[in-house]
């Protein structure tokens, strides 16, 4: 069982009363789940899940808005041979906005030996817009040779919510006593994707497409040198095509290559890990008028470094740096002013903190 709520609050000041905001954001749950053994063979799990989002500012949202959603599913694990195991699951949405949902999935998994296994999994997807999505409303004036324009951001409540199907190919293999590998390709097809765009006013606004598609890899690698050092390799390639009713075409919002490697050294007092990330192959930034897309650069690198001390059974302490490059990037590109990203990732951070357990 899980009970939890995350809150945010935050002042945005600016000398535009306009611009100034008091932001809530906040979101409560709970999650159950419990798991049975029908038989040797046979697991089943079930549970049931509730969650509440709710924003209150008058400058972004109009004021206070919100959404919920309560959900049932059961998985059925059955290991019906020597090598074989299929597993089956249903799910049951109900969203105060979009009304009950039921999304099935079935996977199949064959082990070769001892050390592999291969799966390929099906699913029926069901993804309702957020509440950024429905209602955000904000405005944020600028300036372009000498004249003040609005610049309108906009949620759109006439929303349907993303529907479609995913498949999944993959395998596990052991190559050595130290060394796991993994593969998979994916591909989904999506209706009504959502995306954020120019309307014919010149606001960026939100939007169903008729359809995406978007297939993929991933690779990785985990090796362990010893029983305190560890240390992983991996590789996702992504493809996304968008049909707004005038053929596919490439998505060029998206990371198509990402590169991951990282290092962990473990004793029973001390954590310490290095994590590096590399992008590239990112297009850059351009307008066709009404909509902006592509990122500021085609590539970067970040560099992440932590250290965990446990001073007893109960208490240990932290120290966390981000983006130690200090490199501009973006999660999400398309959104640019004066050839600037709108929305750029935090330069160099550092969170320093303590974890006790009672």
């Amino acid at each position: 069982m899980q009970i939890y709520r995350n809150h945010h609050h935050a002042q945005f000041l600016s000398p535009d009363k306009d611009n100034k905001s008091d932001f809530i954001d906040s979101t409560w749950g709970v999650d159950l789940q419990q798991s049975f053994k029908l038989s040797e063979k046979n697991n089943l799990i079930t549970g049931i899940s509730y969650y509440k989002t709710e924003v209150n500012n008058d400058v972004m949202f109009d004021g206070k808005k919100e959404i919920d959603n309560q959900a049932i599913f059961l998985e059925d694990r059955w290991k019906f041979a020597d090598s074989w195991q299929l597993n089956t699951g249903l799910r049951f949405d109900h969203h105060s906005t979009y009304g009950s949902e039921l999304t099935p999935r079935i996977s199949l998994n064959k082990k070769l030996n001892e050390d592999t296994n291969v799966y390929l999994s099906w699913g029926k997807v069901f993804k309702a817009p957020t509440v950024q999505d429905l209602y955000w409303k904000q405005n944020m004036p600028y300036e372009y040779n000498g004249v003040w324009y609005d610049s309108w951001t906009l949620g759109n409540p006439d929303l349907k919510p993303e529907k479609g199907n995913v498949w999944t190919l993959g395998t596990n293999t052991k190559i050595s006593e130290k060394t796991n590998f993994t593969a998979s390709v994916f591909y989904s097809d999506i209706k009504d994707a959502i995306v954020w765009k120019g309307n014919s006013n010149g606001a960026y606004q939100a939007f169903n497409v008729a359809k995406e598609k978007r297939r993929g890899m991933e690779l990785s690698i985990n090796h362990y040198f010893n029983d305190n050092l560890s240390g992983y390799l991996s590789y996702t390639y992504a493809k996304s095509e968008r049909n707004d009713g005038y053929g596919y075409v490439n998505y060029d919002n998206i990371k198509p290559n990402i590169y991951r490697a990282g290092i962990k050294y473990k004793n029973e007092k001390l954590i310490l890990n290095i994590d590096l990330n590399v992008v590239n192959g990112q297009v850059l930034m351009y307008t066709n008028g009404y909509d902006s897309y592509g990122y500021a650069d085609k590539s970067y690198f970040t560099l992440d470094l932590g250290a965990q001390y446990k001073i007893n059974n109960d208490a240990k302490v932290f120290i966390k740096g981000y983006n130690l490059t200090n490199a501009r990037y973006q999660e999400y590109g398309g959104k640019y002013s004066n050839g600037e990203a709108k929305y750029p990732m935090p330069s160099r951070s550092f969170i320093v903190g303590m974890e006790y357990n009672f």
